[in-house]
């Protein structure tokens, strides 16, 4: 018998559909700390870190600039 996912793991899924959102809205700039503050402002509340695994375990990351020269 599987076991339904428990209260945090469908809390991190839904905290997730935000970090993407977020994500894609930002042209995949943000790191975490910007997302953590973006989520913040529009009344998700959540800790930093918890996003940083999150967005660890999608395999999300921010978009790095390229040196020129």
């Amino acid at each position: 018998m599987k076991r339904e996912p428990s209260q945090r793991q469908r809390a991190n899924a839904h905290l997730l559909e935000h970090i993407q959102a977020v994500h894609s809205q930002h042209r995949q700039a943000y790191g975490a700390l910007k997302t953590w503050k973006h989520l913040n402002n529009i009344g998700v509340v959540c800790g930093k870190h918890r996003v940083a695994k999150i967005r660890a375990e999608a395999g999300i990351e921010a978009k790095r600039k390229t040196r020129l020269g």
